[in-house]
């Protein structure tokens, strides 16, 4: 799992190694390696701002850590199987998590209680904040409102299309092709990509992460329908090993 900042110069990663490594995009330096989970880093997040990284792990914890001084700010438990899937709100203070258990638990930053649980009849592999930080998208075919837990219908309009980053081993922004991954590079599941303004960062099964810088101004030559003409632009391609 990868996850990068809003500003675009930080990537997280967790593997399973049971790391959480910390990246600086634009130089590949490693910034620093997060330890304390017994199982595979199964998700990571980070706060807008760049300072909290939340990961989620088979140990069945959620973790919280100061992503600059590397220290374990909380150990969350309440999660009876893996933890698939991990979120932070845009303002750093709400955590979801997803799990094999079957559960969504919604999390306090602040104390680290958690304030809300979701009981569903299917295992939990994906959550994220919607785009206007109100409702929870839960396995991308539940949404919850974050202020009344309550389930609301799922509109089309509630979700992030630029999740759904690699269809086809093809890398998408809002459904459209930017380019096409050689086998070397393409991540470990599709939402193993994260895409961020014109960074995209995707966690490989050789252990890589691998970013792609790209230009607003570039992105129509890059949507391309030969494959071979994606060479030109992996030769830009920064790759951070363990």
């Amino acid at each position: 799992s990868v996850a990068i900042s809003q500003d675009g110069t930080t990537i997280v990663s967790g593997s399973a190694d049971n790391t959480v490594r910390v990246w600086n995009s634009h130089s590949g330096k490693l910034l620093n390696e997060l330890k304390g989970h017994s199982d595979w880093v199964r998700s990571v997040a980070i706060s807008q701002d760049g300072t909290t990284i939340v990961s989620g792990s088979h140990d069945k914890t959620v973790r919280v850590w100061n992503s600059h001084s590397g220290k374990l700010l909380n150990e969350l438990k309440g999660h009876s199987h893996w933890v698939r899937s991990v979120a932070i709100s845009q303002d750093g203070t709400t955590i979801v998590s997803g799990s094999n258990d079957n559960t969504v638990r919604v999390w306090s930053v602040q104390n680290g209680n958690c304030v809300h649980v979701w009981y569903l009849n299917n295992v939990v592999t994906l959550v994220r904040f919607n785009i206007d930080q109100n409702c929870i998208v839960v396995n991308n075919n539940k949404v919850f409102s974050i202020s009344t837990f309550t389930e609301l219908d799922p509109f089309y309009e509630l979700f992030d299309t630029s999740l759904n980053l690699v269809v086809d081993n093809w890398v998408l922004k809002t459904g459209m092709r930017l380019f096409w991954l050689p086998t070397s590079f393409r991540p470990t599941h599709s939402y193993a990509a994260v895409l961020n303004n014109i960074t995209v960062a995707i966690g490989t099964n050789s252990g890589r992460v691998v970013i792609i810088s790209l230009s607003p101004d570039k992105w129509e030559s890059v949507t391309v329908t030969k494959k071979n003409k994606v060479e030109k632009f992996l030769a830009n391609i920064l790759k951070l090993k363990k």
